[in-house]
């Protein structure tokens, strides 16, 4: 965003300067996972299909609005987890 000051003198004679102010938002999304509970596994064929967490997820930022926060969640919502081993969620702002 281009800024222009201005002096000008008693005699109403006038000088100025332009300069191009640049906004950077240097601080990170702040996120609060979930507390995420145990699930119980398919009897047919020992997994589970990973719910969507992602709408559980706590976040802010200094520049954003809530909504305009993007949560992605990895392993992807659906996938099958076999029973017996630990799933580590990573949520992120896209």
């Amino acid at each position: 965003m281009p800024v222009t000051l201005t002096a000008r003198d008693e005699a109403g004679r006038a000088a100025n300067c332009t300069y191009v102010l640049t906004l950077r938002d240097q601080t990170p999304p702040v996120i609060t996972c979930p507390s995420l509970a145990d699930q119980t596994a398919s009897f047919t064929d020992c997994t589970f299909p990973l719910f969507d967490y992602r709408g559980q997820v706590q976040r802010s930022d200094n520049c954003s609005r809530y909504e305009e926060i993007s949560v992605t969640q990895e392993p992807a919502p659906g996938t099958p987890v076999g029973a017996g081993g630990d799933v580590d969620h990573h949520y992120g702002q896209r």
